[in-house]
């Protein structure tokens, strides 16, 4: 099963773009009141094809391509979400993943600072789902690779913490066999 951890994947000043950018001019979207699933509460919004959409899903690529991936994957969304303290996410698995491989997800942790006693970690389960694999802190320049089967969700932040707990999340699904897919055109 694919999961790997990457540190420092942006320098300081990509980090403080991104942030800045996501924080400050980025349209948020506030999702999960009166709908179908009561307990996806979150800030969402479309990845942009603009300097930090693109930035991102760059990014993306070069490690999907450094894990020799992407021949096999094609891009099917690409967003950032956003919480705060009181907005509490259930436990997923990604896209339309049914067994492992059938999705993998590229996503990168977009705050500037963050401190331990600011929780939000996100933890991936063991199959079963009746015990933490690995906890993630949202750590400034990390991104996560991880196969969508692997049950995960962002725990609740903190109510000491003032800022949006930020992501940018990339999801691949596994080509059909047969059909070659043009990269390019998406």
């Amino acid at each position: 099963m694919i999961f790997k951890i990457y540190d420092n994947i942006f320098d300081s000043e990509t980090i403080d773009y991104l942030y800045g950018y996501f924080r400050d001019l980025n349209p948020w979207f506030f999702i999960g009141q009166g709908g179908l699933n009561l307990n996806h509460r979150k800030f969402f919004s479309e990845l942009k094809n603009n300097k930090a959409g693109k930035l991102l899903k760059d990014k993306a690529t070069e490690i999907m391509e450094e894990e020799n991936l992407l021949s096999e994957y094609v891009v099917d969304k690409s967003y950032a979400s956003g919480n705060i303290f009181g907005t509490v996410h259930e436990i997923h698995v990604d896209g339309e993943a049914i067994k492992v491989g059938d999705v993998v997800t590229v996503m990168f942790y977009l705050n500037k600072i963050w401190e331990m006693e600011y929780g939000g970690e996100t933890i991936f389960l063991t199959p079963s789902r009746k015990d933490i694999m690995q906890s993630v802190i949202p750590k400034p320049g990390r991104a996560v690779l991880f196969d969508g089967f692997i049950p995960h969700s962002a725990r609740e932040i903190s109510r000491i913490c003032n800022d949006l707990r930020m992501v940018a999340t990339i999801k691949y699904d596994k080509k059909p066999q047969g059909i070659i897919v043009d990269p390019d055109a998406i």
